[in-house]
């Protein structure tokens, strides 16, 4: 059992932002335990759709947590956010009024 969180552990990410009127953008990336096979995910994503809203998701998966693992205790703590958020515009810059969150 290793006291390290993150030993001999490997991770890949990637972001792809795409620069249009919609300012898509999307983060994600996966830790691998090479010793034991756990799997960590995240991805974080977002778009603007006109002016005024702006979808948000975020979510991170644990797999394959071996009972050894520190991460074992949380290995049932997966995490779903989607957010929709509404914009104002006005003369100073937009600023976030309503935001919903499923």
């Amino acid at each position: 059992m290793a006291i390290a969180p993150f030993n001999h552990d490997v991770y890949v990410g990637a972001r792809l932002a795409v620069n249009y009127a919609s300012n898509s953008q999307v983060l994600s990336g996966v830790v691998v335990d090479v010793q034991n096979g756990g799997e960590f995910f995240s991805v974080e994503a977002s778009r603007r759709f006109g002016d005024h809203w702006r979808l948000e998701l975020e979510l991170r998966v644990l797999m394959n947590i071996a009972p050894t693992d520190v991460f074992y205790g949380t290995r049932h703590d997966d995490y779903v956010q989607v957010e929709l958020a509404r914009f104002f515009l006005g003369r100073a810059a937009p600023r976030e009024h309503s935001v919903y969150r499923v």
